[in-house]
């Protein structure tokens, strides 16, 4: 019984989100996103930030005499823009390369993914300046 392991789909996540021509962080802030400068007085540069939130290993339609075939993971891309226009662009522009076609893991079939919910964009406010920020929530759904 071989387990699949996670990081090939994470990266293939981030592979796909570098096609929007956006900044795209592995978990914290892409260093070329956000301020290009002294913040507020410079350039702002939206940009999509990546986190792996849940796997569900022993996927649910998974054989019995081998539950470990299909796993589900759950991904957030959380969009952040100077303003509402931005953010939420940038969600757009992530759900749209995300949902455009199957990823490609070796070994494995992406059998769904699929937007599972959003958060519309909201104004941060424990960052001076204030930046706006929008989440997408994703399922993915392979097997082998």
């Amino acid at each position: 019984m071989t387990v699949p392991t996670v990081a090939p789909h994470t990266t293939a996540m981030l592979t796909r989100l570098e096609t929007t021509s956006l900044p795209v962080g592995d978990g914290r802030a892409p260093a070329d996103g956000g301020w290009q400068g002294v913040p507020g007085d410079s350039v702002f540069l939206a940009y999509l930030v990546l986190y792996q939130i849940g796997v569900l290993r022993a996927g649910p339609d998974a054989a019995l005499s081998n539950r470990y075939t299909d796993p589900q993971l759950r991904y957030q891309v959380t969009a952040v823009g100077i303003d509402r226009l931005s953010a939420e662009t940038a969600a757009d522009l992530a759900t749209e390369a995300l949902a455009g076609s199957p990823l490609v893991v070796s070994g494995r079939s992406t059998v769904l993914l699929i937007p599972e919910s959003s958060v519309g964009a909201t104004r941060d406010e424990s960052v001076n300046p204030p930046v706006f920020t929008a989440f997408e929530r994703f399922r993915l759904d392979t097997t082998t």
